[in-house]
């Protein structure tokens, strides 16, 4: 039997050549673009599994990914665990699981759509807000930025006036206040990231002519082991986790699925490496997601 995979991706034309390609080869699973609509006698379509890279930026798909998992359909991630895209919870679940992370705190909206009243809906909101004890406790340098892990691009901060300034265009949107990434756990920390595809992980290292692999060893097994266990407890089964690494230590500074900046050139072995690490955790992922039920 064939597994029938759907492609969910959006505009990343890279990755579902890639992708499209490499499955019309593969000897257990044909894969096709998703198409959001009514067809024969079944809305939903007939696919084992969906890949999603477009949902949490449209709600009427993630209405729809959730039908197709009522369907019987796996989606990778679980459309279900959305909080899973939660900055701040991901850099708390790190912590609870004794992995360093950087500091962060949640800030209150700078506005709210028409139908909420900030003077009666907002009675558990502190007033005024304490901005002196969230710079205290973050510290300086920081960065203003998106809780929910939808495209915002992070606003440095380097006192108090700069915060009050990007907080007062910023909005309806969820937003904390980091330590600055890589000013932590040292100044002269070194992003990382490890992509958590099914089973493997590959551990990259930022450069001036972007991402590279990790040549050492030791670091990559480090942050291997962290990712595993953040993108479990996460519930993802593909995932990257960006790390700010210095000579002692590495901190957790993001984690999210940034798999379009990995898969921009189809055509490089370490691309090319990824696209068959995602294919096989894809056609792995109904027993996966299986051994997760049977353990929660």
């Amino acid at each position: 039997m064939l597994w029938r995979i759907g492609l969910l991706l959006g505009d990343e034309q890279p990755l579902r050549q890639a992708l499209l390609e490499r499955f019309s080869q593969h000897p257990a699973a044909r894969a096709e673009m998703v198409t959001i609509g009514p067809s024969g006698d079944n809305p939903i379509g007939h696919y084992d599994i969906i890949l999603d890279r477009i949902s949490p930026l449209l709600p009427s798909y993630r209405s729809y990914l959730r039908s197709a998992a009522l369907n019987g359909a796996v989606v990778v991630p679980d459309t279900t665990r959305l909080h899973s895209q939660d900055k701040l919870l991901a850099l708390g679940v790190a912590q609870h699981l004794g992995i360093d992370a950087v500091r962060a705190v949640q800030l209150p909206q700078r506005s709210y759509s028409p139908h909420i009243d900030p003077q009666r809906a907002l009675a558990n909101q502190q007033f005024p807000f304490r901005w002196d004890q969230a710079l205290a406790y973050v510290g300086l340098p920081a960065e203003l930025r998106a809780c929910d892990g939808l495209p915002w691009q992070p606003r440095p901060v380097a006192d108090e006036a700069s915060l009050m300034a990007h907080y007062a265009r910023s909005g309806e949107r969820a937003l904390m206040l980091q330590q600055a990434p890589l000013q932590c756990p040292a100044p002269t920390s070194v992003r990382h990231r490890c992509v958590r595809l099914g089973a493997r992980c590959t551990v990259l290292v930022a450069t001036a002519a972007g991402w590279k692999r990790c040549p050492d060893s030791a670091v990559a097994a480090v942050l291997s082991r962290h990712t595993r266990a953040l993108s479990d407890a996460l519930g993802y089964l593909v995932n990257a986790v960006d790390f700010a690494v210095s000579r002692f230590e590495a901190r957790v500074i993001d984690a999210h699925q940034p798999l379009v900046e990995v898969f921009a050139g189809p055509a490089s072995p370490l691309a090319q490496a990824l696209v068959e690490a995602l294919i096989e955790a894809l056609v792995l992922a109904p027993g996966w997601r299986a051994g997760v039920q049977a353990r929660s």
